[in-house]
């Protein structure tokens, strides 16, 4: 056998069992938290395993070897499938589950901005071009002060939070004046460092209608990193304030295929996550300053309640920062 094939057989044999092992362990996430870092890159695995099952064909010799590694790579592929597919259906357009609508649209901005952020004049032409009705806008403590963010006051004169025991590192901005605003902050006992908090506003509408517009920050996805205090913090303020107009964004640092992404979609009913498959992160490469060649990761969301229809979901361009902005349309209902 020549050496080429024989380092292309061992690379998909190593590829086949590694992505089928990560799928199949993605299923356990349930029992142990842990696991769940195999299903955040389940497209990974996807991608790996429709790959191998023909290669494993093509150049493994006939026999218990082939049917071993291309079984293997069938059954990953439609353990990973089953949690990818859906959710990339859903992003395709109105067929699977985008929704036109009457009346004066609704738009909103969510992006993390980045405290990294170098470039502030392509984070304020952004917003600009995406001309939302209001954002929110996330890791701003190092643009608070600059002199370019003061070219949004003109569109977006009103701004929380309002009161000084909210930190500053999120804010939501607004075409309209903010009738009521706040935050919620819970520390977390085991973690005095630890905080969650959920920055909200209530303004109005297009249309005249009011509606809440909040925003949160989530920690990495790792276990016993803060997120198993964040998302059922955040779910009791769901419950306790959320109408059928909140629309709630975020950065949760979670990918729609895990399963605390999912459990969480569950928690925040009766809101419903509108975005699907939106891959915002990484935009930039850390430390290198430069733009990473693809986003592989859905991690900002976008939640709403049953007063609005997404007309539509928009990826900014890149701006400077890790993640992408996501620009989202509403119609309210009749």
């Amino acid at each position: 056998m020549r050496l080429w094939k024989i380092i292309a057989t061992a690379t998909v044999v190593e590829a086949a069992c590694g992505a089928a092992l990560a799928a199949v362990l993605g299923l356990f996430a349930g029992s142990n938290s842990w696991l769940d870092l195999f299903n955040q890159l389940a497209p990974l695995w996807f991608g790996t395993l429709v790959l191998a099952a023909p290669s494993a064909a093509l150049l493994i010799r006939p026999g218990a070897g082939r049917n071993v590694v291309t079984g293997l790579a069938v059954a990953g592929a439609l353990i990973s499938g089953a949690a990818v597919l859906p959710e990339m259906a859903a992003s395709i357009g109105p067929a699977f589950g985008l929704h036109g609508g009457a009346g004066a649209p609704l738009k909103i901005v969510t992006f993390n901005t980045w405290s990294d952020n170098s470039d502030p004049d392509l984070v304020v032409k952004r917003v600009r071009d995406a001309n939302p009705d209001a954002a929110a806008l996330i890791e701003m403590s190092w643009l608070l002060h600059h002199t370019k963010l003061k070219a949004l006051s003109d569109t977006y004169p009103f701004r929380t939070p309002a009161r000084r025991d909210c930190p500053r590192d999120m804010v939501l901005i607004s075409r309209r004046p903010f009738t009521a605003s706040g935050c919620q902050i819970t520390f977390a006992p085991s973690k005095p460092d630890l905080l969650e908090t959920v920055v909200w506003g209530r303004t109005t509408a297009p249309d005249g209608r009011p509606f809440t517009l909040a925003t949160t920050h989530y920690a990495w996805p790792f276990p016993h990193g803060g997120q198993e205090m964040q998302i059922p913090t955040l779910a009791r303020f769901v419950r306790e304030h959320a109408g059928e107009d909140m629309i709630l964004t975020g950065d949760f640092n979670l990918t729609p295929w895990s399963h605390t992404l999912q459990g969480q979609d569950r928690l925040m009913r009766p809101l419903t996550r509108r975005d699907h498959a939106i891959s915002t992160w990484p935009a930039m490469i850390a430390r290198l300053d430069r733009p990473a060649p693809f986003a592989i990761l859905p991690i900002d969301h976008i939640y709403a309640g049953s007063a609005w229809r997404t007309v539509r979901m928009d990826r900014l361009a890149r701006a400077g920062s890790d993640h992408y902005g996501i620009l989202a349309t509403f119609s309210r209902r009749p």
